[in-house]
């Protein structure tokens, strides 16, 4: 991998690890990706300093019903990227919101 990641960089190895998952298990795993820039300064030092990714990712029960076949599967597309990239530093974080929707009628 490049020393700079892209963002186009990041969309190709999502969707490489996330078909992956999908060929064995059936479920797609979606994501939101965003850039943002990450400042440690000098108390933890400036190597840590630069570009970050942030995949957001949303279970949709309507599509898979089981939460843990979902988070297995997004476990699975995480550990990929990650090989992919040569397993940087990552963290995860998981919120449990009540999302709604509405279809266009």
């Amino acid at each position: 991998m490049p020393e700079i990641v892209t963002q186009s960089i990041l969309i190709k190895v999502w969707e490489k690890a996330a078909k992956k998952v999908c060929a064995s298990t059936g479920i797609y795993v979606n994501a939101w990706l965003n850039e943002s820039y990450f400042l440690c300064g000098d108390k933890r030092g400036p190597e840590l300093d630069g570009l970050t990714a942030n995949f957001i990712i949303i279970w949709n029960p309507v599509e898979v019903e089981s939460y843990e076949e979902f988070h297995e599967a997004f476990t699975q597309v995480v550990n990929g990227v990650r090989d992919i990239l040569g397993n940087p530093y990552v963290w995860i974080t998981i919120d449990d919101i009540e999302f709604y929707y509405f279809v266009k009628c």
